[in-house]
């Protein structure tokens, strides 16, 4: 009996794992590596088996994370059904799908308003639709998130459409890198926001439907409306012609005049980082404030989260010390022999009392 049990269980498992290869929906239990596989509902992966070019590879387990690091190639991606999920794609991952795609989706009211689902592609990741991609699928009554953000230096390229119009799940998609689509739908309010130096290519001349999703507020560029710039080109050679969506950068402010420590925390309000800081001396400056910027104001090639360089007038210490004359008659002022502290005072960032006791003469032959 006990061997008629064990040859039964080796038939149950191999007829599974027959079934899944014929086109089956995997599910990804709890979370982990995109490469693990969870037998018998042990541990973090895909149950049983892992999917293949004609699976669909689900994620719907209770929020779950799932990290992709290597290139694959599935059936199709159905991420958040009835429950919510999120990947990952790391900047080493690759991912290529074909049918069926989707981010947020319902099946009988599963997918509702507290479920958010979201696909991140990192910068150097890439994923690959081979068909259409949809924005949430939902029936009556669900609702929730579905994001997808696409950050710098991230690629996801779409053959068919890109769909983003769903009435229930609300739906949205943030392209800080490239996004590459056949065609695109947005609709219901469903937003699609260029970030920073992201880009949006369409495979065709879209034109008139680019403006009136721009008009209808669901096209934005850094946020705006004001901000989206459409440039259709066409290949010479190839005769594709390819409509460009960006967004329009803000001007980088004046930085100059302040003082260094007013300067740093308003790059940082103003949506950039402190890059290089250094002092110099230019005559007539107030001590600390900034006397030069890099990039320029006025700048509008700089994405939001570039370094700005700051070079500001040298500060002077705070302490005021005594520099006594101690050259003879006729000697030079700006000799620094001449002075007890080793340096002459030429400068009004230095904080020095100048003291010339009884006869000893200084010649003063500079501006200071």
């Amino acid at each position: 009996m006990k061997k008629w049990q064990k040859v039964w269980t080796v038939l149950t498992v191999c007829g599974l794992a027959a079934g899944v290869s014929l086109g089956a929906t995997i599910r990804y239990r709890s979370s982990g590596d995109w490469t693990l596989v969870s037998i018998g509902g042990v541990g973090s992966g895909w149950q049983e088996v892992y999917p293949t070019t004609s699976d669909i590879g689900r994620g719907n387990w209770g929020n779950n994370l799932v990290t992709l690091t290597t290139t694959e190639s599935i059936g199709a991606i159905q991420w958040g059904v009835d429950e919510a999920s999120r990947l990952v794609i790391s900047g080493t991952g690759n991912l290529t799908t074909g049918f069926t795609n989707s981010c947020g989706m319902g099946y009988g009211g599963g997918y509702n308003a507290a479920d958010s689902s979201k696909i991140t592609i990192e910068s150097g990741g890439v994923l690959t639709v081979n068909t259409n991609w949809n924005m949430g699928w939902t029936d009556a009554g669900i609702g929730g998130l579905a994001a997808v953000e696409i950050q710098a230096g991230g690629t996801m390229t779409v053959t068919g459409e890109y769909i983003q119009n769903s009435t229930k799940v609300v739906g949205s998609t943030k392209v800080s890198g490239t996004l590459n689509v056949g065609s695109l739908t947005l609709g219901n309010a469903r937003i699609l926001n260029i970030d920073g130096s992201g880009k949006l290519v369409i495979a065709r001349d879209a034109t008139v439907q680019v403006e009136q999703y721009i008009a209808a507020g669901t096209l934005l560029g850094n946020s705006s409306v004001s901000n989206v710039l459409v440039a259709v080109t066409t290949n010479e050679i190839t005769g594709v012609t390819n409509t460009t969506v960006t967004a329009k950068l803000p001007a980088v402010p004046d930085y100059v005049g302040l003082y260094i420590d007013v300067a740093t925390a308003k790059v940082v309000a103003d949506g950039f980082t402190v890059g290089t800081v250094s002092s110099s001396y230019l005559r007539g400056i107030d001590s600390g404030n900034v006397l030069s910027q890099n990039p320029l104001a006025g700048n509008i090639s700089t994405p939001p989260g570039s370094p700005i360089d700051l070079t500001h007038q040298e500060i002077a210490p705070e302490t005021i010390q005594n520099n006594d004359w101690t050259g003879g008659e006729g000697a030079l002022w700006n000799a620094s022999e001449n002075w007890s502290l080793g340096d002459a005072p030429l400068r009004e960032t230095q904080h020095y009392y100048v003291r010339v006791y009884q006869s000893p003469e200084c010649v003063l032959d500079t501006v200071a």
